[in-house]
C-alpha cells in the first residue's frame, strides 16, 4: 500500500535549515520563488525530517520568510533513515537539473505574462521579465 502524504502547516520558527545544505540560493532566486508563492500560492510543500530539519525546500522557506508568512505546508519523512534523508537532499536537487527544449520554450513564453519575475531564458529576447509579450 502506498503511503499517503500528510501535509501540515508548520510554523516557520519550528523549521530548521540544514546546516550543511550544499545548494545555494541567491537573492534573485529567492525573489522569484517568493513571487511565485505570491501569485500562485504555496503549491509544493517543504519536506522536513523528524527533527524539523529541512530536507527539500530551503529556498521556499526563505521566500516564505521574505513574504512574512508565519507557517508553511510541510511533509515529514519520519520513515527514512538519516542516511536516506541525506541522500534525498542531494538526489532531489540533482534530478531537477535538465535542459529546456528551446523551440517549445520560445513558443510558450510569448503567451505568458511573466513580467513580475526576473528570468533569463536564454532564447531570442533574452530576459522575459519586464515585457514578456513584447
Amino acid at each position: 500500500m502506498e503511503k499517503v502524504m500528510d501535509v501540515k502547516n508548520i510554523p516557520i520558527g519550528e523549521i530548521v535549515p540544514y546546516a550543511q545544505n550544499a545548494k545555494k540560493h541567491d537573492k534573485r532566486q529567492i525573489d522569484n520563488v517568493a513571487e511565485s508563492i505570491r501569485q500562485y500560492g504555496f503549491v509544493q510543500p517543504v519536506v522536513i525530517d523528524r527533527d524539523g530539519v529541512i530536507v527539500i525546500g530551503h529556498c521556499r522557506v526563505l521566500a516564505a520568510k521574505k513574504l512574512g508568512m508565519e507557517a508553511v505546508p510541510c511533509v515529514c519523512v519520519d520513515d527514512l533513515t538519516p542516511e536516506q534523508v541525506n541522500a534525498l537532499r542531494l538526489v532531489d536537487n540533482k534530478t531537477n537539473e535538465s535542459d529546456w527544449d528551446m523551440d517549445l520554450l520560445s513558443m510558450e513564453l510569448p503567451e505568458i505574462d511573466l513580467s513580475a519575475f526576473d528570468f533569463d531564458w536564454g532564447v531570442d529576447g533574452g530576459r522575459f521579465g519586464s515585457d514578456c509579450r513584447g
